[in-house]
């Protein structure tokens, strides 16, 4: 072979080969950078936000392994939507970082996955997964927080907990380390993440989620396990922040800063209405229960003895046949939970501040319209005077046909 033509040859195969391998160290820098002063969405956080989102398992061959790891006896519904909860429950210390309480329950068909109760453990300012515990099986596993890999490989299926720095940076502030996957992608006021865990060379477990600019959870997420995708999930609803009488969010911890926007994609172009129970601190409680087909007067006695807030209802709105139907309350503040029973179970109904300081759920009484006394004087005298004339009519006409 021509020696030109064979080290043309030599070159290109080089040339393939090496541009895989160049790929492969220059993926994780091919990240948009992010802004130098970007705030973890669990910073902005409160005390009983909550999230709702829909879930959908594909399942695999590595799930059995991981359900016995975890105590869990049942896998979750496959290729079929069941409901996650996730509350904001409180704040702990772990191995010295403080960070959010997250609880996260499942539901399928309105009934509790009870194998699916799990709580995590997260960096309130870097976002970063301390702890996660299983509430069924006590399965509990502590992330180190100076590692620089927040995923698992023993992840538990059927639950989308995975939550990292939409940075790519680790707890101590450096970047991700070449040997980790990490992409993000900026899209206008959309934010791509995508996380992967590596084992002997290859790729195991791939999270990515996709965020809107400013928000304070992702929008959609998925999971692939062993190259093939096992979980996807949406998100439904998302909390709004009431603003309290300090300007701030009501139910706030004092290490939390205020005055925060909502996120684009939730804006709405109507000024917010914003219940006047939201300012009550007492009712900012975080409340948790099962209700199956419960009397509302039971509801009424559940939160009063959770917030021990005295709550009365009306004898008319509280018949022994009127019915809640069935759900689960997980970490909701007891405000919003009231406010919910007026706007959907009990229509026609308010609550109003008892003389000893509690709340009592009456029926809404049209007012009468008040109306100007003028105006009834005008009115009476429009009527005097075309009363007159009629009489005055018939008195002429009468006295008149007298005459003839």
């Amino acid at each position: 072979m021509n020696p030109v033509a064979l080290r043309s040859l030599l070159f290109l195969l080089a040339l393939r080969g090496g541009m895989s391998g160049l790929l492969a160290v220059a993926e994780p820098c091919l990240a948009s950078p992010p802004p130098p002063n970007e705030a973890s969405p669990s910073a902005r956080w409160r005390v009983g936000d909550t999230w709702h989102l829909a879930v959908k398992s594909h399942l695999s061959e590595e799930v059995p392994p991981r359900l016995k790891t975890w105590g869990i006896a049942k896998p979750p519904p496959w290729e079929k939507r069941y409901d996650v909860f996730v509350a904001v429950v409180g704040t702990d210390s772990v191995n010295g970082a403080d960070c959010w309480k997250l609880d996260f329950y499942a539901t399928a068909d309105g009934k509790p996955l009870d194998d699916y109760s799990f709580r995590l453990f997260v960096g309130r300012e870097d976002q970063w997964p301390r702890r996660l515990i299983c509430r069924k099986g006590g399965k509990t596993l502590t992330i180190n927080p100076s590692a620089t890999q927040p995923l698992l490989a023993d992840t538990p299926p059927g639950l989308p907990w995975e939550l990292m720095p939409l940075s790519g940076r680790t707890p101590a502030g450096g970047p991700n380390p070449p040997a980790h996957h990490f992409r993000r992608v900026e899209r206008g006021a959309a934010l791509h993440i995508e996380r992967g865990l590596n084992r002997d060379g290859k790729r195991l477990v791939t999270v990515s989620q996709e965020w809107a600019r400013g928000a304070k959870w992702w929008s959609e997420f998925r999971r692939s396990y062993g190259g093939r995708v096992e979980l996807t999930a949406t998100l439904l609803t998302a909390p709004e922040p009431p603003p309290s009488p300090r300007g701030g969010d009501a139910a706030d911890p004092p290490a939390t800063k205020p005055g925060r926007a909502a996120p684009p994609a939730q804006k709405d172009s109507r000024p917010a209405e914003v219940s006047p129970l939201a300012s009550d601190t007492r009712l900012q409680v975080p409340v948790n229960a099962d209700l199956n087909a419960v009397p509302l007067l039971r509801i009424i006695e559940l939160l009063s003895g959770q917030t021990s807030v005295a709550l009365e209802i009306d004898p008319s709105l509280a018949p022994a046949e009127r019915q809640v139907g069935s759900f689960a309350i997980r970490g909701v503040a007891a405000w919003r939970v009231m406010d919910s029973l007026t706007t959907h179970h009990v229509k026609g109904a308010r609550w109003e501040v008892t003389p000893a300081n509690g709340y009592r759920l009456t029926p809404v009484i049209a007012a009468t319209p008040e109306v100007d006394g003028y105006y009834w004087l005008t009115r009476s005298l429009v009527a005097l005077l075309a009363l007159s004339g009629v009489l005055g009519f018939f008195y002429l006409r009468k006295r008149k046909g007298v005459r003839c």
